[in-house]
């Protein structure tokens, strides 16, 4: 970023910060997804004990619950792979998984608490709308980091792999990037190419 912007609360940086990084990757949030995304961060800003998270654990504690509990250990597991896969994706390297794994659980979450509420409740379609558009969420994280001036998100390794698995634009253009001549097939095991 090149300017400074100053506004009053944090909740409204984020809001400049997000709308700047939809801006520079071209693509919008739905505006339930934009606030909750603004909501999350404002949430995180200041909780440095996130990267002390074991997300499975978390998760299967999760499942261990019930009621009220049980809804916000899904939520916080949906929300810490979101700022995992997004802002920290070489913590999947030294948790020797892929990305694309804090994606698949953060996923599995937020479906999982679609279904505790009921289908005609605007929670439930929110972890609805959470659940398909993790991707896309995600993408909006790796942009907000390039735009605060840090390096690339993925190592072209990690990009090939989200991309096969999730099918990240951010991923994609990461790999057009770096492999102009090259065409990328999708989904196809690596047993297979010879």
């Amino acid at each position: 970023m090149n300017r400074l912007v100053l506004h009053s609360t944090s909740l409204a940086q984020w809001y400049t910060l997000v709308n700047e990084a939809e801006d520079f990757f071209g693509k919008r949030l739905d505006t339930d997804l934009e606030s909750y995304l603004v909501h999350l961060l404002q949430r995180y800003t200041n909780k440095p004990d996130i990267s002390d998270t074991i997300l499975a654990i978390d998760y299967l504690d999760s499942l261990a619950t019930s009621g009220k509990l049980r809804q916000e250990k899904l939520r916080d597991v949906g929300d810490k792979c979101l700022l995992f896969s997004g802002f920290f994706p070489e913590s999947a390297n030294r948790r020797l998984v892929t990305v694309s794994y804090f994606v698949e659980l953060g996923r599995r979450a937020y479906f999982y608490l679609a279904e505790l509420h009921n289908a005609g409740l605007l929670t439930s379609k929110l972890y609805g709308l959470l659940r398909t558009h993790f991707v896309s969420l995600l993408d909006l994280l790796f942009s907000i980091r390039e735009l605060s001036g840090e390096q690339q998100a993925l190592t072209l390794l990690q990009a090939e792999e989200l991309w096969r698995n999730t099918g990240s634009e951010y991923a994609l253009k990461i790999l057009k990037k770096h492999n102009k001549d090259i065409t990328l097939i999708k989904n196809i095991p690596m047993n297979k190419i010879h």
